[in-house]
């Protein structure tokens, strides 16, 4: 589905960047909660989880933020608290800001879960396994 309108809220954007991962057959998770491991009480809610699985266990890989922005050209605000949070967990972070991109979003986790490599110095993030 092509949008060519700006009015769609977050959780439809949300809901749509999901359908389409899931065609795609790219794991994913919405609105998933993981604690930081560098701090003992920070818990983060992330928009969508982007999962690949390792040896048999489901690892997040990435995270999706989603906003409603009407003029997405402003560009992604680095000084926010959420920003600097979600940069700290050392994953990739892909912003989709607004319905119009939601292609473009699409090919970017794309891209990121084609190229994932694990290795030592990837932060890790397991899921449950009872995640399917």
């Amino acid at each position: 589905m092509v949008f060519e309108n700006n009015n769609l809220s977050e959780a439809n954007i949300q809901a749509e960047c999901y359908y389409r991962l899931r065609l795609l057959k790219i794991p994913c998770c919405l609105e998933y909660i993981i604690k930081n491991p560098k701090t003992k009480n920070k818990y983060y809610r992330l928009d969508i989880a982007i999962l690949k699985k390792v040896n048999k266990q489901f690892h997040i890989i990435a995270i999706v933020e989603i906003k409603n922005r009407t003029y997405p050209e402003n560009g992604i605000n680095k000084n926010t608290r959420q920003y600097r949070r979600y940069s700290s967990l050392g994953l990739p972070l892909i912003y989709c800001l607004n319905s119009i991109q939601i292609d473009k979003t699409i090919k970017k986790i794309r891209k990121v879960y084609d190229n994932y490599i694990p290795s030592l110095y990837t932060p890790s993030f397991i899921l449950p396994q009872n995640l399917k």
